[in-house]
């Protein structure tokens, strides 16, 4: 049985803060429709199942700006589309079914759902038709993020092939900058940066990692998406600017099952570039070089919480002769959720363009995890991409993971 949001937010009230303190979650109705407000130290977002289950407005409190324009019809973070359907699907700007399962100071709960019709301009789509979506929100106290679980579940008794496609359409920064608000992708060939205009492809069918992000490069206030790389298929961003989507691949959900996955948002001050992201760690770089002297600039910190016993090294590989160079380890011990910059200097004798990998590797809640990531440096390269004279076959890529 459904129940109102309404409802549940009154038993909430009576328990939990009417004001944020230290490390609590609040949760509140808007006065009117069905919307609700989460808030935590750091961040604050609006929910509203009257507009798709999409999270309609979303305050970094560091910044203090709206990166979700409200009243522009077709924006929002963690909007749902089906393959199939195409855009604009029959899920954005339609009214879920909502609860409340958790209210208190340490977390907040709210889960979304809808049922597809699978009737989309005039096709009958049986392959879709009676799947629910389910998106089940999380944030917690002490925790710069966002969580989200979806699922999309399938209560007919014969099979189903959603294909199920997120979409974030925001301004970073708060406002619209065409060529400062900058997309980052992670490919075979080197993390795919783009912007309003850019040239760059807005389907990335080689990604490498379960990420994507944005920056208002100017004020160096971003967003970081965690999600499930094992079941991507394709990363898309729509015109080289205003979007981060993702499409996932084509499973088949039996009656009775479901297919799910997670995605988390994360927020950023400091950072204006991205070069890697996990639940472990979010990391820029920045390179110049003056003859031989190769200079890496690391941007590092920790995405959910603190790092310990840190480890960076580096490898540098020249594309035109494939020699290899690399640094020793550097230490750095803890890392926080706040960005810390690092220099390595290496003697590189190939001559640009180079392919940079980092390794890093450390404990996170006293669990080891180690990670690599690919960075391209055109430098003096005239083509200033990772391309051939053709202008469209890499260099060099990277190895895809399983």
């Amino acid at each position: 049985m459904t129940r109102s949001l309404a409802r549940v937010w009154v038993l909430i009230l009576l328990s939990a803060p009417s004001l944020i303190s230290f490390a609590s979650v609040s949760l509140t109705p808007e006065p009117t429709g069905r919307a609700v407000v989460i808030e935590n130290e750091t961040l604050k977002l609006v929910l509203d199942p009257d507009r798709g289950g999409a999270v309609v407005s979303f305050i970094h409190r560091a910044s203090n700006r709206d990166i979700v324009p409200r009243d522009k019809k077709h924006m929002g973070l963690f909007m749902d589309h089906l393959w199939g359907q195409g855009w604009p699907g029959e899920l954005l700007e339609i009214p879920y079914e909502a609860q409340v399962v958790k209210g208190g100071a340490d977390e907040a709960v709210v889960k979304v759902w809808r049922s597809v019709a699978g009737n989309w301009q005039g096709l009958d789509q049986k392959i879709i038709r009676g799947l629910v979506v389910e998106k089940t929100f999380t944030v917690k106290a002490g925790v710069d993020a966002v969580f989200c679980h979806i699922a999309v579940k399938n209560p007919q008794p014969e099979g189903r092939l959603p294909a199920y496609w997120t979409q974030h359409v925001f301004f970073a920064g708060g406002d619209y900058d065409a060529t400062g608000d900058l997309f980052f992708r992670p490919s075979s060939r080197g993390v795919r940066v783009s912007y309003q205009g850019s040239k760059q492809e807005d389907f990335l069918r080689d990604p490498v990692a379960g990420w994507s992000a944005a920056v208002d490069r100017k004020k160096g206030q971003g967003v970081v998406f965690l999600l499930n790389y094992n079941d991507l298929d394709m990363l898309y961003n729509c015109g080289g600017n205003l979007t981060l989507e993702w499409m996932f691949d084509k499973i088949p959900v039996p009656a009775g099952r479901e297919w799910t996955t997670d995605e988390v948002l994360i927020p950023t001050e400091g950072l204006t570039d991205f070069a890697h992201a996990s639940p472990n760690l979010i990391a820029g770089l920045q390179a110049t070089r003056s003859g031989n002297e190769l200079t890496v600039r690391h941007f590092l910190r920790g995405a959910l919480d603190k790092l310990e016993n840190v480890v960076v090294s580096l490898e540098v590989v020249g594309t035109a002769d494939r020699k290899k160079v690399s640094s020793p380890p550097l230490p750095l011990g803890q890392l926080s959720t706040e960005v810390r910059v690092v220099k390595q200097i290496l003697s590189v004798p190939s001559a640009d363009p180079l392919m940079l990998t980092v390794m890093a590797k450390g404990e996170r809640a006293g669990k080891p995890f180690e990670e690599r990531y690919p960075v391209f440096f055109p430098g003096s390269y005239g083509y200033g991409d990772n391309v051939q004279q053709d202008m469209t076959t890499p260099l060099i890529r990277s190895t895809r993971p399983q």
